[in-house]
């Protein structure tokens, strides 16, 4: 082989091997959370310029129980209960770029997340139980620019760069 098909098939070889140390999320929590993106203007920029805030509450509940083995941080748990309580603070300054189909604006959202967790585990042959808590701030997110098209009354388009500051 020569040098440079050698020089190629690492480079190809280091980038498919990359995603596999990317495994984990904070906090056992990913990015796309169901229900997180139904907002007010969602998938739009508002037509009147100015200053917008949104406190928003999110919560979940949820229990795996029975005879179902749960995998977590390398042991088997059974009966795991969770609570997820996230509260977010958004504000949105709408630009003032006059009447057209085109608007922009900029966005900071702070979310705060408090998270529970109750599981039984089994260590062969014993069993334990174990809670965890953790709470403070969340992932803070910005898009320093949306643009926002409106092709009429009822259909709208944004486009935004968001920025996560963990």
């Amino acid at each position: 082989m020569t040098r440079s098909l050698t020089f190629v098939v690492s480079v190809f070889w280091f980038f498919l091997l990359i995603p596999l140390g990317a495994l984990a999320t904070e906090g056992a929590l990913g990015r796309a959370i169901t229900g997180a993106q139904v907002v007010s203007f969602a998938g739009m920029v508002p037509p009147e310029p100015g200053l917008n805030m949104q406190l928003a509450y999110l919560g979940y509940r949820g229990e795996i129980s029975g005879d179902i083995d749960v995998p977590i941080a390398g042991l088997t748990a059974l009966d795991l209960e969770a609570t997820f309580d996230l509260m977010s603070l958004s504000g949105m300054y709408v630009w003032d770029t006059g009447a057209g189909k085109w608007n922009f604006a900029s966005l900071v959202t702070v979310p705060v997340v408090h998270v529970t967790a109750h599981a039984n585990l089994q260590l062969e042959p014993i069993g334990l139980e174990n809670d965890d808590r953790k709470g403070g701030l969340f992932d803070a997110f910005f898009a320093p620019v949306i643009a926002g098209r409106h092709f009429d009354e009822t259909r709208h388009l944004s486009l935004a760069l968001y920025i996560y500051a963990p």
